[in-house]
């Protein structure tokens, strides 16, 4: 059962991974009769390395778990992302607030522009006026802090919907990590993906 409650999205492309795994899986059987041929006629990287079974064969079985379990990988990743940021404010607030536990982080920006505006007219009104540059300042000072948010916000989004995107083209990058030569494919698809992950919670704790 996929059904993520952080990573809704996770459940629709379920079966579109599945059409890309099996693409994949078709590809993988081509790459290995090129590596056939690479083997039979000892095909050369470099000057040091050739092709051979003892080479390719760890490549290939690498590539079949990765595929297979492309999905699952990708998902854990997907649904901790919400839960990892949210724990992250909580560890930020408590270290903020100088306590180890039941912290009140601070509240919404909306609730955060009502209040310094209603804060902001009693003072005006109180002063007859004299308060109004105090009132201008709050108020930049809070569409900065609103504009920012909404950015942070549209980035996370942004950094959630590659991490979902690359989990459904997964299954053909790392069937073509399985061409000698070509390994490191594999490797860095997975660090993109935890690129995306320490982003988004980065985003947020910030």
């Amino acid at each position: 059962n996929y059904s993520y409650s952080n990573a809704p999205a996770l459940t629709s492309i379920l079966i579109l991974w599945k059409t890309f795994r099996n693409i994949a899986f078709g590809v993988l059987a081509i790459i290995m009769l090129i590596i056939g041929m690479m083997i039979m006629t000892r095909k050369k990287l470099s000057a040091q390395l050739s092709v051979t079974v003892q080479y390719a064969l760890p490549r290939v079985v690498l590539a079949i778990i990765l595929i297979v379990f492309s999905y699952p990988l990708g998902a854990v990743m997907a649904s901790a992302m919400r839960y990892l940021a949210v724990m992250g404010e909580g560890i930020v607030c408590n270290a903020a607030s100088f306590q180890t536990s039941g912290a009140t982080c601070p509240a919404s920006a909306g609730l955060l522009v009502a209040t310094f505006f209603i804060a902001g007219l009693i003072a005006m009104i109180g002063t007859g006026g004299a308060a109004i540059p105090f009132v201008i300042v709050i108020a930049v000072v809070m569409l900065i802090a609103v504009v920012l948010k909404i950015v942070i916000m549209i980035r996370a989004a942004l950094l959630y919907m590659k991490l979902i995107l690359s989990i459904v083209f997964a299954p053909i990058i790392f069937a073509t990590g399985a061409i000698p030569g070509n390994e490191a494919a594999s490797q860095n698809y997975l660090k993109q993906w935890l690129s995306y992950l320490v982003g988004y919670v980065g985003l947020f704790v910030y």
